[in-house]
């Protein structure tokens, strides 16, 4: 939300006179103060006035005008007169002395919710993100519905048309995997259509190439209410597996951190990639006696499983040491690996050894741009860190470490856990984070540091 206000000028007030005894004027001291009075009249403000302690201009001793509305017309000119009755905020009369006086007018618009003046512009005004269509918009564009409960945003992916999908970690009753159009202003012209959750309610991986979409349900860092699976958002088959509400899905054997989608430049069908780490095991029962699950601390499949992105058929496996985020990029697979208590980043398919990633602490999303260099989210610490081809470190994403309690700093993320990279049309790499605390924002931003734009949620 916006709130334009402007200070009225500073005044020193005199109180002479006991609450009981004003005899020129009985409604109290009168107070004369000009609004702004050019451009297209009438106009409405609301303005509030506070009185200040001598000597003391930031000690408010009584708010006595608070939100006031106030028409400026040709005839008033904006000049307006208010009266402070010498009580303060505890209705207690004030000692004489010089009293200060200052105040904010903000201008005023009649919202249609309730006909009434106000001063704040919802800068959402029809739904839970910024994709939605504004109040009195479209009636047939298309919403983003669900409850999040809670949960944010599970990931994002983008495609090489710049086509994203964004992915909440669990929308209850709903649709998900949202296909947004980069290319277009924010808003909701931008959004292309979502998928029905079919019992897959959302996650933390997903990835598309501007069509089709695949992804992992459910999401959780704190254990899996049900196995997950690896499932076509468009419902079609993907594989021969059955989950606990869809059939004809993959069911991974690890933990899965990671999914990316390229095509084969032999047969040109779609890979995806599914990276898998410690063994899913049994680790407890809900009420109802159903399990729980979890990732084995012990047990490791380390693999990314490559499945067929039509139909889910293997592909083949390849071995991977602690695989915790892949990506595509550049012709080839890179894997965040934590080996040894090290980060590093590499082509599990190539001769190279690892490029090891200093100063990170539990990263958990990897991309790479055009010219290799990688980009890693670690929401432990609030920042995506750019680092050089050979693994040099060279910027780091996200103002602060935190946001400031009773501030919001745009330019400061809550716990940023996902990162892209894309190409817009004219050929411009930008990136793309995704913050899973707060309001669940995914900002855009240059590869120098700009940000650009932003879609937040509630």
């Amino acid at each position: 939300m916006k709130s334009p206000s402007c200070w009225l000028p500073f005044l020193f007030l005199p109180f002479a006179p006991p609450l009981t005894s004003f005899a020129e004027d009985p409604a109290g001291v009168p107070l004369q103060y000009k609004l702004p009075a050019e451009g297209l009249l009438p106009k409405d403000y609301r303005v509030t006035l506070a009185i200040t302690a001598p000597g003391e201009p930031d000690w408010i001793i009584s708010t006595f005008v608070n939100g006031a509305v106030r028409t400026v017309t040709k005839e008033n000119q904006g000049k307006f007169t208010e009266h402070w009755n010498g009580w303060d905020d505890n209705y207690m009369p004030v000692p004489p002395g010089d009293y200060g006086v200052k105040g904010i007018y903000m201008p005023a618009e009649t919202w249609d919710a309730d006909g009434k003046l106000h001063t704040l512009e919802a800068k959402i005004n029809g739904g839970p993100f910024g994709l939605t269509p504004k109040v009195g918009g479209d009636p047939a564009s298309y919403r983003i519905t669900g409850d999040p409960v809670d949960a944010g945003i599970g990931d994002i992916a983008v495609g090489p048309d710049g086509v994203a999908v964004f992915y909440w970690a669990y929308l209850e009753n709903a649709q998900n995997n949202y296909l947004v159009d980069l290319n277009k202003p924010v808003g909701s012209g931008q959004l292309l259509r979502g998928f029905n959750s079919g019992g897959a309610a959302g996650g933390l991986h997903t990835t598309t190439d501007g069509k089709s979409v695949w992804s992992v349900s459910p999401g959780g860092k704190d254990g899996l209410h049900m196995w997950p699976i690896v499932y076509r958002a468009d419902g079609k088959p993907f594989g021969k597996g059955k989950g606990r509400y869809r059939k004809d899905v993959t069911l991974p054997e690890g933990y899965v951190t990671g999914l990316a989608v390229a095509v084969d430049k032999d047969s040109g069908k779609n890979l995806v990639y599914i990276a898998e780490r410690g063994k899913i095991v049994e680790a407890g029962k809900d009420r109802n006696g159903r399990p729980h699950y979890g990732e084995s601390d012990t047990e490791r499949v380390n693999i990314v499983r490559v499945l067929d992105g039509e139909d889910g058929t293997p592909v083949k496996t390849i071995p991977v040491e602690e695989p915790c985020a892949i990506t595509f990029a550049n012709g080839q697979l890179y894997a965040l690996q934590h080996i040894q208590g090290k980060w590093f980043v590499g082509n599990p398919e190539g001769t190279g050894e690892p490029v090891e990633l200093d100063g990170l602490e539990s990263p958990e999303d990897l991309a790479v741009d055009s010219q290799g260099r990688f980009y890693v989210a670690d929401p432990a610490q609030n920042h995506v860190y750019r680092f050089s081809p050979t693994g040099k470190p060279e910027k780091t994403y996200g103002k602060q470490d935190s946001q400031k309690e009773g501030h919001y700093d745009p330019l400061t993320f809550m716990a940023v856990c996902r990162v892209e990279v894309w190409k817009d049309q004219s050929g411009k790499e930008r990136l793309l984070f995704a913050e899973s605390e707060g309001p669940g924002r995914i900002s855009e931003w240059s590869l120098e540091g700009k940000l650009l734009r932003d879609w937040n949620g509630l």
